[in-house]
């Protein structure tokens, strides 16, 4: 009889790398309904250090978010060509009155979410098991450069104006995450434009595409981790980035098979053995001076 497990898998999913751009002077991120983009962020929240402790900090790491946020310069264009940011943004949460921009991965809360972004065009992505990993990503002078390690611990299937199984399992952790950036995928309509005063939908916003389904995926956490594995965002205290870090680098020497070339498509990788290859990621990160951020909280 053939063995039925599934091979793990290593997903390489490059997403824009570019950062939000600002006229001189700004000092406030306007939302962003076209090509989503990086941000070098700023949260209070934990990460484990080298002894497997977890640490309570401030923490800066580059990320997605779509809605508005402060911003504060930190650098020059100079420094942007080297891989440094330009700004660092202190997220602002959405306020019930409005609807917000899909920000896919979601790295805030009590876990990582990730629930849309390019499922339509890769089926493969709603396919995913408990234990796969995804390496969110940008090409960056020729570099595949990481922001968020996820590492799947739980998922389940829904529907716009369906997703009743999301909340029951994300408890708690359900409201900031809608409010924040899953109703415009769970709202039936969202994003159509509609006669004046409705409210099943709203103005237009950039989603993920049509499909008759979507699977959101819970990250593994240190506390709901799977074989030792769980999400992270490479992130560094405040005080010792004044002038951000560079995005840490996988090469092919870290997890064999990861492309210095892809542009704006996915890859997948069998492994065979995921968590040493998550261990080579995380050493990887740690070389650079990164520390692993696992929680961010929302002001």
């Amino acid at each position: 009889m053939k063995n039925s497990a599934k091979t793990p898998k290593i997903i390489q999913f490059m997403h824009p790398g570019k950062e939000h751009s600002y006229a001189s002077g700004d000092t406030f991120k306007s939302k962003n309904n076209k090509q989503h983009e990086r941000n070098f962020i700023f949260a209070d929240g934990n990460y484990i250090d080298d002894s497997g402790n977890k640490v309570d900090d401030a923490l800066c790491f580059w990320g997605e978010w779509e809605n508005a946020a402060n911003a504060q310069p930190i650098g020059s264009n100079k420094q942007t060509q080297q891989g440094l940011p330009h700004h660092l943004i202190t997220p602002v949460p959405v306020t019930p009155t409005e609807r917000a921009e899909n920000t896919d991965p979601f790295v805030f809360g009590s876990s990582f979410k990730y629930f849309c972004c390019r499922q339509p065009k890769y089926k493969s992505l709603k396919e995913l098991d408990r234990g796969d990993i995804i390496l969110f990503g940008s090409r960056k002078n020729f570099r595949f450069v990481i922001d968020t390690v996820f590492v799947v611990a739980n998922k389940v299937s829904y529907k716009a104006g369906d997703y009743e199984e999301a909340r029951k399992m994300l408890g708690n952790d359900f409201e900031p995450f809608f409010s924040n950036s899953f109703c415009t995928m769970a709202v039936p309509n969202y994003g159509k434009k509609c006669k004046t005063g409705s409210t099943s939908c709203n103005t237009p916003v950039r989603t993920c595409g049509k499909a008759d389904s979507y699977t959101l995926y819970i990250g593994a956490t240190p506390e709901n981790h799977v074989d030792g594995m769980f999400s992270f965002a490479p992130a560094k205290p405040l005080n010792l980035c004044p002038n951000g870090f560079a995005r840490p680098e996988i090469s092919a020497n870290v997890v064999n098979g990861i492309s210095s070339n892809l542009f704006m498509s996915i890859k997948k990788i069998n492994s065979t053995n995921i968590v040493q290859d998550w261990k080579n990621i995380c050493t990887a990160v740690q070389k650079t001076g990164c520390v692993l951020g696992v929680h961010f909280k929302l002001k």
